[in-house]
C-alpha cells in the first residue's frame, strides 16, 4: 500500500551503488527487527503476565499492538504521501518515536505505563512497513529484489530465534529483569530508525486518489491479488491468535502448565523461527 499501481513506472533503474547501500543498511536492520518481533510475538505478553499480573483487557490490548499499527498503516502512508515527506526519512521517525514508547516502560513500571508504551512501541513496529516496501520497489532491481528480501528475512527469523533463546534463558527466574528487555526493544527501534535514514529514498509520487482506503480498489480489479488476500486473512484468523494464546497458556498458573521463562521463549519464539528458517 506504499503506493498506487497507477503510478509511473519510468522511474530510473536503481545503480548498483543504491542497490548495495540498500542491501547493507536492511541487513543491518533486520537484526533489531528481529529482536522487535521477539516482542510482538513473546516478550511482551509474558513480562505482562508475569512481572506486571495483568488482566485480561491489559493483555489482549497488548497482544493487539502489532496489529494496530497495521490498520493505522494507510493513514501513515497517506499522511507522508500529502506532505511530501521522504520515505525513509519518515520511516526512521516512526521507529524513533517506538524507541521512545519503549525506553518510557523502561523508565516507569506502572501497569498503565505498560500498556500505552506497549501499544505504540509495537505498533510503531508495523506502521512504517508499507514505507519500507516502497524502499524495496525503488532501490532494488525487479530481477534481484525477490532474492534480496528474502536475505535481510532470514537474517531477521535468525534473529528472532537467538534473541528469543538468550532473553528467555537470562529472564528465567529473573523475571525483575524484564525492565532490561524495554531499553533492548527502545534500542532496536533507535538503530532501525538511524539505519532507515541513511537510505536513499525520495518522496512518494502523489496519487490521483486522496481516499486512505483507496488502494482496497484492487481487491475487486485484481483476481490474484484477492486470492492471495483472503488465503492470508483465512491463515491471519487462526496464526495470529495462536500467538498471545500460546504465551497465556504455557505462562498463566491457572491453566497448570506454569513453563519457566526459558521454556515459554524457546517454545513460542525460538523454535518456530528455526522452522521458518529451515523451511524458507
Amino acid at each position: 500500500m506504499g503506493s498506487d499501481r497507477d503510478q509511473s513506472t519510468a522511474e530510473a533503474a536503481p545503480t548498483p551503488e543504491v542497490v548495495r547501500h540498500t542491501f547493507r543498511r536492511e541487513t543491518y536492520r533486520a537484526v533489531a527487527t528481529g529482536v522487535l518481533e521477539s516482542a510482538s510475538t513473546t516478550f511482551m505478553l509474558l513480562v505482562a503476565v508475569r512481572y506486571f499480573d495483568c488482566g485480561q483487557t491489559v493483555k489482549g490490548l497488548i497482544a493487539s499492538g502489532g496489529s494496530v499499527g497495521l490498520i493505522l498503516s494507510p493513514l501513515i502512508v497517506t499522511f507522508v504521501e500529502s506532505r511530501g515527506l521522504r520515505v525513509n526519512i519518515a520511516a526512521s521517525w516512526v521507529f524513533a518515536f517506538g524507541a521512545l514508547a519503549f525506553a518510557l516502560i523502561g523508565l516507569v513500571p506502572h501497569v498503565g505505563v505498560f500498556l500505552l508504551g506497549g501499544i505504540l512501541g509495537l505498533s510503531c513496529s508495523t506502521v512504517a512497513i508499507p514505507l519500507v516496501t516502497q524502499i524495496y520497489q525503488r532501490n532494488y532491481p525487479p530481477d534481484r529484489r525477490g532474492r534480496l528480501f528474502s536475505t535481510t528475512a532470514l537474517v531477521r527469523i535468525l534473529s528472532v530465534s537467538i534473541f528469543s533463546a538468550v532473553a528467555g534463558w537470562a529472564l528465567d527466574g529473573n523475571i525483575e529483569w524484564s525492565r532490561t528487555l524495554f531499553w533492548i526493544f527502545a534500542g532496536s527501534c533507535g538503530l532501525s530508525a538511524l539505519w532507515l535514514r541513511g537510505i536513499p529514498s525520495s518522496p512518494l509520487q502523489p496519487s490521483e486518489w486522496s481516499h486512505p482506503l483507496r488502494s482496497l480498489r484492487f481487491v475487486r480489479s485484481d483476481p490474484v491479488f484477492r486470492r492471495a488476500l483472503t488465503s492470508w486473512m483465512l491463515m491471519g484468523f487462526g496464526n495470529l491468535m495462536m500467538f498471545p494464546l500460546r504465551v497465556e497458556y504455557l505462562s498463566n498458573p491457572v491453566y497448570g502448565i506454569q513453563a519457566d521463562e526459558s521454556t515459554i521463549a524457546l517454545v513460542v519464539g525460538a523454535l518456530p523461527a528455526v522452522v521458518r528458517l529451515a523451511l524458507s
